[in-house]
């Protein structure tokens, strides 16, 4: 049998909120996807673009490997720009490149 002070503090305990609304999985989804693309463009909000070509040490850090070995690429066809002295390469080009040979 409960006291009169755990009957008082149980009545005093906040009950669970009721929803004032019910969505479908459909709405839910979409108020999802819609949540995550405004957290993404105030994530990148300011930031620059990144850029269209960067040097062969640049684009092995991107694709993991060596400034050599990005030669070795350019030399057996790998997509890549004269800039001054240097050759730029375009991660997106590169990348597609690299795909279209397949497995070596």
């Amino acid at each position: 049998m409960k006291t009169r002070h755990q009957a008082a503090a149980a009545e005093l305990r906040p009950q669970p909120a009721q929803p004032a609304w019910a969505l479908t999985a459909d709405e839910l989804d979409e108020r999802i996807k819609a949540a995550v693309v405004m957290a993404l463009e105030s994530h990148t909000a300011g930031r620059a673009p990144a850029p269209e070509y960067v040097s062969g040490a640049q684009m092995g850090h991107l694709l993991g490997i060596s400034r050599s070995m990005m030669h070795k690429l350019r030399l057996e066809g790998c997509p890549a720009v004269k800039i001054g002295d240097g050759f730029r390469f375009s991660p997106v080009r590169v990348t597609a490149w690299l795909e279209s040979r397949g497995a070596k």
